[in-house]
């Protein structure tokens, strides 16, 4: 059982991300969602999607006493999907160019935000971030841009053992005599 309260500590990180991601990143207009897929049309774009990767816990050696920190190491990732129209062929460099100035005002907004790392921060410190780009042309009029900006964070939970069931097969009650010093 985890000393954090509902909703998980992964779950609160991403819904920070969100928050700050849809005040910081101005060129999204507030289109970051929590999630891996969206129903995105051409028009909502470019927009951020939010979710997190994968998560790895890591106990120390010894671990096993009633109350356990774990290493925790989360995988966040943040999709970014853009679109561009034909302009005489050079739509695909504009896609690159607003994969990558996204990109990096997402990676600027995560790194500098008080509300994650910190004191009183949600993380303690983020490991790396990973970096993906993907241009292709749907057709002749149309461009698709992706970009994949995946953050390693790092964080601690303890975890408490419950105390083991007690097992009773059938009641029982016990009479133990009172003595009283006074008659």
């Amino acid at each position: 059982m985890s000393d954090t309260d509902w909703p998980s500590a992964r779950a609160r990180i991403r819904h920070a991300v969100v928050e700050l991601l849809k005040a910081r990143v101005p060129a999204v207009r507030r289109r970051v969602y929590r999630g891996r897929s969206w129903p995105l049309q051409e028009r909502e774009l470019p927009a951020l999607l939010v979710y997190a990767w994968q998560e790895d816990k890591k106990a120390p050696a010894g671990a096993g006493t009633a109350v356990t920190s774990y290493a925790v190491e989360l995988t966040l990732a943040v999709e970014i999907r853009v679109a561009e129209a034909s302009r005489a062929g050079e739509q695909a460099e504009a896609v690159e160019d607003e994969l990558e100035a996204l990109a990096g005002a997402v990676t600027d907004a995560v790194m500098q935000a008080p509300e994650l790392l910190g004191r009183t921060g949600l993380i303690e410190r983020i490991e790396g971030v990973r970096t993906t780009f993907g241009v292709h042309g749907r057709d002749a009029e149309q461009t698709l841009g992706r970009a994949l900006v995946a953050f390693d964070l790092r964080f601690s939970e303890r975890y408490r053992l419950l105390p083991p069931p007690i097992v009773c097969d059938e009641p029982t009650l016990t009479f133990a005599p009172r003595f009283d010093a006074a008659p």
